[in-house]
């Protein structure tokens, strides 16, 4: 059983690694502006923070000074896992998902194999109502 504070919480979930690893990603990645993991992209890295349960949720995951000349097109960042709250949202939602990159690669992806910014986010509002409209559960009343 939790407790009543730990209800007031989302937890989020992030796992990042490199796709090969023979060259190394140098990653960036973000929940709500608060970087969570900042380097050479080594390993696996289960990264993990708290989120206020009414505030909107903001991830990011940045590949940055890939150099495509000495470098596999195919080596980058693959995001395995993202939970929010044990509601997975890779691979059922990364359509929503936007991968901004200096390649103009627009499909949905949780793979990044060019330098940029793959972010998702819950449209400024708190996660539970974004979740209930993605999932086309009806209106919400305000109070």
């Amino acid at each position: 059983m939790k407790n009543y504070y730990d209800l007031l919480d989302i937890n989020v979930k992030v796992i990042v690694a490199p796709n090969d690893k023979a060259i190394l990603p140098e990653a960036i990645v973000s929940i709500n502006n608060c970087v969570l993991y900042d380097g050479i992209l080594d390993r696996a890295q289960d990264l993990r923070l708290k989120v206020d349960l009414l505030i909107p949720i903001s991830i990011k995951v940045e590949l940055k000074n890939k150099k495509y000349d000495e470098e596999s097109r195919d080596n980058g960042i693959k995001i395995q896992l993202l939970t929010i709250d044990d509601f997975e949202l890779i691979p059922n939602f990364t359509y929503l998902a936007e991968y901004k990159n200096d390649h103009n690669y627009q499909k949905p992806t949780s793979m990044l194999p060019f330098n940029g910014v793959w972010s998702i986010t819950t449209d400024d509002r708190p996660f539970y109502q974004w979740h209930h409209i993605i999932h086309k559960q009806g209106w919400l009343l305000e109070p």
